[in-house]
């Protein structure tokens, strides 16, 4: 009986362990979109809402004190972002990068005028990760291609 009961808690240790592993596992196969608000002097905006859509469906969230945002632990993918405020125009950025391991990293500005008014903005960059000294880069298909 108490060799039975000491398999059943070292058995259950093992799994607990292989859980807590598997759970890490999904997060570093994650990527963080973040950015700051600004308005047109390059004044940060808080309370700004901050809402995303892709491979995870739909967040929101209000820009800090600071006109920052940050969403943790996305799903690589593309994602859409708006973002907007009372009295001014909305922000679009359309097809927003989040990389593995990565956090792309937008800036938008707000100009004033109505809500129903929106600016598309299409660039996003990677923000490079200073406490890793690991170097990659991502090549695609078309760049062996040879041209005739």
């Amino acid at each position: 009986m108490t060799r039975n009961w000491l398999f059943s808690v070292v058995a259950l240790i093992a799994s607990a362990g292989l859980f807590v592993t598997k759970a890490q596992d999904q997060d570093s196969a994650r990527g963080n979109l973040s950015g700051v608000v600004y308005d047109a002097s390059k004044g940060t905006v808080a309370g700004a809402q901050v809402t995303i859509t892709g491979p995870i469906s739909s967040l929101s969230q209000n820009t800090t004190e600071q006109g920052t945002f940050l969403f943790s632990t996305l799903i690589p993918g593309n994602y859409s972002v708006k973002v907007q405020k009372t009295g001014f125009k909305v922000a679009e950025f359309k097809r927003v990068e989040v990389l593995i391991n990565k956090t792309t990293s937008i800036e938008a500005i707000l100009e004033t005028g109505e809500i129903s008014q929106v600016v598309e903005v299409t660039a996003a960059t990677v923000t490079v990760d200073t406490s890793s000294s690991s170097i990659a880069a991502e090549i695609s298909k078309t760049f062996n291609k040879k041209t005739p």
